[in-house]
């Protein structure tokens, strides 16, 4: 036995068990001892009777037909070399920013050591 409560626009909710059956929707409801089977949305004409409405499958784009992926226009030598010659002058500028940053350091450790010494001299 099914039990099914029909909503405003005519779509189903089945219960197949009648103690799950809410009590708001217990007025409602209607007994089939058969529904359509099928694929698609449960939905009742206005005389009662039930029936599958179909729902049309999106159809997937054909991937042929998508506008190709256009390459990045390739480098001449010149361009290549140009640029590879920028990242090693930005990559040793960051370097010698390294370098300087630990040396300071270094200087400023010396002066502290020196200064709890008591002497100024920083060898």
């Amino acid at each position: 036995m099914f039990y099914v409560y029909i909503n405003e626009d005519r779509t189903c909710t089945v219960y197949m068990i009648k103690e799950y059956i809410p009590e708001s929707l217990k007025d409602g409801i209607v007994e089939y001892p058969t529904i359509p089977e099928g694929e698609g949305i449960l939905k009742a004409h206005e005389d009662g009777t039930l029936y599958i409405e179909t729902i049309e499958p999106e159809t997937e784009p054909d991937p042929n037909t998508e506008t190709p992926i256009k390459p990045e226009p390739t480098e001449t030598l010149e361009e290549r070399i140009t640029r590879l010659e920028s990242i090693i002058e930005q990559n040793n500028l960051i370097t010698v920013d390294a370098v300087l940053g630990v040396y300071e350091e270094l200087v400023a450790l010396r002066e502290e050591i020196a200064a709890s010494k008591g002497t100024t001299d920083n060898a």
